[in-house]
């Protein structure tokens, strides 16, 4: 029809595709395009991660008995409360400590990874931990096509297995690897709703902020399908999670 001589990618010359635009193309990923996706993502994340940290933080302890208790029988001696207590603090990660911290990894504002728990150049996209209960959450985002979902999560569980064995060897806390995905058109996968309910979100707010997360793709995505042929991408700010039209979290187009 006249609008390209060749069917191929461009920017690297291999088969162009609307998968390969999007997450697949090397080059775009050096340029950073699929960089600025990923870490509007976890801009979209930060405030609520923090404000469900703080209100975590803010909870008194609730000290329990020791006595073995069948998680599918209560006792005479039991009330419900004490029963749904247990089985909230069975599904939330954070509960049995209020001295959670965060970490998040930002291209432009990468951290150290706390020395106290190991000492490493690795830095997972996410780093939730508790001195006092001494466990360490390592959660590594993902925005591949949505057809590879699933090889994104094995891949990303994997990439972090020595780093874990090696926090509770040396260290003895306990480590939990969680990755999570957003396919490259938007689609929220399982593995994001589980690692927001087991913190303790609401099914109500962990479904309002995976429908967040997938616009916050969604633009993203359509940004770089426009942008597919450009063999330049400069640096721009990332999307705000807040915001409805199409600008940056600093006012600015995309032009």
């Amino acid at each position: 029809m006249g609008k390209s001589d060749s069917p191929n990618c461009l920017v690297c010359k291999k088969e162009g595709h609307v998968s390969h635009y999007l997450s697949g193309c090397k080059k775009a990923l050096y340029l950073g395009k699929y960089l600025w996706r990923h870490d509007s993502v976890l801009l979209t994340l930060e405030p609520k991660l923090i404000e469900r940290i703080e209100e975590q933080n803010k909870r008194k302890l609730v000290i329990t008995t020791t006595a073995p208790i069948s998680s599918s029988f209560v006792s005479s001696g039991s009330t419900s409360k004490q029963a749904y207590s247990k089985k909230q603090s069975d599904r939330n990660f954070l509960a049995g400590a209020n001295d959670w911290k965060l970490l998040i990894d930002y291209d432009h504002s990468p951290y150290i990874f706390p020395e106290h728990i190991c000492i490493t150049d690795e830095r997972p996209d996410i780093v939730i931990w508790s001195n006092s209960l001494k466990m360490v959450l390592l959660i590594e985002l993902t925005c591949p096509a949505d057809e590879h979902i699933a090889a994104a999560n094995i891949r990303k569980a994997a990439r972090y297995l020595s780093l874990g064995a090696r926090i509770e060897f040396n260290k003895k806390w306990s480590c939990k690897i969680i990755p999570i995905e957003v396919g490259a058109r938007g689609f929220v996968a399982r593995s994001l709703n589980y690692f927001l309910r087991n913190i303790g979100f609401t099914p109500n707010t962990s479904s309002a902020l995976c429908k967040t997360v997938s616009l916050t793709v969604a633009r993203c995505s359509l940004h770089i399908w426009y942008q597919r042929h450009n063999k330049t991408w400069s640096k721009r700010s990332l999307i705000a999670p807040q915001e409805t039209t199409w600008t940056t979290s600093h006012g600015n187009d995309f032009n």
